[in-house]
């Protein structure tokens, strides 16, 4: 994320005010990533324990 990708919708930050909040925006965005990488579950969720034993999953519908 550089300065470019930020808009000033109101107020007159300075050049180290706005450089701060560049490098706050990239930090966050630096550990969110890393957070979601490390987070491993199963593309196919299909057969999960909560589908498994759901009483919902099967009742007995009759469509008109």
């Amino acid at each position: 994320m550089s300065q470019d990708d930020i808009t000033i919708l109101s107020g007159n930050p300075t050049p180290e005010e706005i450089a701060a909040l560049t490098a706050l925006l990239n930090e966050l965005d630096a550990r969110a990533r890393e957070d979601a990488a490390q987070v491993h579950v199963p593309r196919d969720r299909w057969g999960t324990e909560d589908d498994q034993y759901n009483p919902s999953a099967h009742l007995n519908v009759r469509y008109y």
